[in-house]
């Protein structure tokens, strides 16, 4: 994860750097979305999701969630970032 915030750090003031994470986190968001658009059809979330707008959400989120357990890793050591992540997709679940 420190070289991921290395990387991010280079990002943000490096053009060649910023087209490259731009590259890797459309990647990831479409990964995301793919996986949600699955889960919609198979009817485990609720279709009123907004797939694209959750899998930014999501990807922010997780994002924020990996940052912080390496910035503060008694706050947010491993099993807490998993539980914290598995709440907030359980509450996509449909009901």
């Amino acid at each position: 994860m420190l070289v991921w915030m290395a990387f991010q750090y280079q990002a943000a003031l490096r053009e060649s750097f910023a087209e490259m994470n731009a590259e890797l986190v459309d990647g990831w968001q479409e990964r995301i979305r793919a996986l949600l658009n699955d889960a919609k059809s198979a009817g485990e979330i609720s279709q009123a999701i907004d797939t694209d707008l959750e899998a930014s959400a999501l990807w922010a989120y997780s994002s924020g969630i990996g940052q912080l357990g390496v910035l503060h890793p008694n706050s947010f050591p491993p099993a807490r970032q998993k539980a914290l992540i598995g709440n907030y997709l359980d509450k996509l679940r449909a009901s």
